[in-house]
């Protein structure tokens, strides 16, 4: 019996997926062409429809911009229900790039993946934080949710190392119910992110390519902890300045650096170094100096010395922004992934 010869359909693709499945993950068709191996052309053809690419050439497009290669044959690109996130460290006028897109979206659906295996175990999250106001004592707050996480200035004191001082806030943290992830990030962009959209439990992304190692970790981890506390979600903040004046944002910097180092051992600290003076600009090596008494990061020591007027007024955003100017060259890729599992019960 004579082979038939087999037809394919006449619409094999869509043309108009394969390009929403591109711009979904930020890139241009010359970054796709030099990520997949093809020509510009040969990319922009099949989002126009003047060629369509081999089951091969799908199977790597959808590895390429993270979704099944089923949906290229669907008629209209599909509507992707990504959790809404706090971003920290981009400006509001600014895209992520497709190495931050990638890991927020992987991100995005560990936190989904968790709430569906609780579900499936029958098991109830227990989510023990208590809510605070933006309108309250900045201090009291700090001071209250250390203690409701059992990190108190006696214990803070007898940490040893920026490891211990990490490792002691998030296992605190995921005693809560909260769940914490780490994962490599491009550190020109992004530095965390946090997530809550209930009935999934509350998460937080850090970077684990952080220049700043375990004390710039801790930072984030204390800041987006504070964005949870306060309940706002979809906000994107800028790190370097821009959005500086965003009432949200600086409420979860200054939680972040008095919950770490409370404000009166801040200030012993100072007058036993004899640093208790202004100064118009504060070099680093004076920072460091401080930071390591404090198991912080550089980020706390200038929030401290500009809130206790020892230092200029835009002492900290100026100083973050030559940070961040600084390590340009240094970023981090998308990379493995570490996570703690909260209790449940």
């Amino acid at each position: 019996m004579a082979s038939q010869k087999v037809e394919l359909p006449e619409k094999w693709v869509t043309p108009e997926v394969i390009r929403w499945a591109r711009e979904q993950v930020g890139l241009d068709i010359e970054q796709a062409a030099q990520l997949i191996g093809n020509p510009p052309h040969t990319i922009m053809a099949w989002e126009t429809g003047e060629d369509a690419p081999a089951l091969q050439d799908l199977e790597n497009l959808g590895e390429l911009y993270d979704c099944p290669i089923g949906y290229f044959f669907l008629d209209v690109p599909p509507k992707e229900d990504l959790r809404p996130l706090d971003y920290r460290g981009i400006s509001s006028e600014k895209k992520l790039s497709y190495e931050s897109l990638m890991p927020l979206r992987r991100f995005s659906r560990l936190v989904d993946l968790a709430s569906n295996l609780v579900t499936s175990m029958n098991l109830r999250w227990e989510l023990s934080m208590e809510p605070e106001s933006l309108d309250g004592p900045i201090d009291d707050i700090a001071a209250r949710s250390a203690k409701n996480l059992g990190v108190t200035p006696q214990v803070l004191s007898e940490l040893n190392t920026d490891e211990e001082a990490f490792n002691l806030w998030r296992s605190a943290i995921e005693k809560q119910g909260i769940l914490v992830l780490s994962m490599r990030l491009n550190v020109g962009e992004l530095r965390g992110a946090s997530s809550w959209n209930a009935p999934s439990p509350p998460a937080i992304l850090v970077n684990h390519a952080d220049i700043e190692a375990m004390s710039g970790r801790t930072f984030t981890l204390l800041h987006e902890y504070a964005h949870l506390l306060v309940k706002h979600p979809g906000i994107v903040c800028d790190f370097r300045g821009a959005s500086s004046s965003d009432r949200v944002e600086q409420f979860a910097n200054r939680f972040a650096a008095r919950a770490m180092v409370p404000i009166t051992h801040f200030r012993e600290l100072l007058v036993s170094m004899e640093l208790d003076d202004y100064r118009d600009n504060w070099n680093d090596d004076l920072l460091g100096k401080l930071r390591q008494h404090c198991h912080a990061s550089r980020d706390v020591i200038s929030i401290l010395l500009e809130e206790l007027n020892l230092a200029p007024k835009g002492f900290y955003p100026r100083k973050r922004a030559a940070w961040d100017r600084r390590r340009q060259g240094g970023r981090g890729r998308g990379g493995r992934t570490d996570f703690g599992c909260p209790q449940t019960a």
